[in-house]
């Protein structure tokens, strides 16, 4: 599950997906309604909450068939595409996944995969400065006008 959140695990495809869009050619696209907590608060249950878009006629119909037997609540595609960019943006290819794809036949996988995710120090000081930053400078501040 780490490898695939971290994006290591994918297929090549999955990268450039040409089925990201919020026009797609299916009749329905189930995906996780990332967000969930702020865009349909009385849908949150911590457990995870579904987000199904209705493409066509034929999707609205087998909609229509099961909508009494969920719960579901209308929104804005626009509100739930805000924070679900995988609906329309591909993820970007990890520096690791072939070093992932290089050892998956000779590593112990769970050895691999903790590799494979481990960031570099460039990113856990760019990490560190993002979250804390602000809390330094304002810091400094304070001690240089003493």
């Amino acid at each position: 599950m780490k490898a695939f959140l971290k994006n290591v695990s994918l297929r090549y495809s999955c990268y450039d997906c040409h089925s990201k869009s919020v026009n797609r050619n299916s009749d329905i696209t189930l995906a996780d309604l990332w967000g969930c907590r702020s865009i349909a608060p009385d849908m949150f249950d911590d457990k995870g909450t579904s987000f199904v878009i209705v493409n066509s006629e034929k999707g609205k119909e087998l909609f229509d068939a099961v909508s009494e037997c969920i719960s579901y609540q209308t929104i804005r595609i626009e509100d739930a595409i805000k924070c679900n960019y995988p609906v329309w943006k591909s993820v970007s290819m990890p520096k690791k996944r072939q070093f992932f794809f290089e050892n998956i036949d000779t590593m112990d996988f769970a050895q691999l995969v903790e590799k494979a995710i481990k960031p570099s120090l460039f990113k856990k000081v760019q990490t560190f400065i993002i979250n804390y930053g602000w809390a330094i400078k304002n810091k400094l501040n304070r001690i240089l006008k003493k």
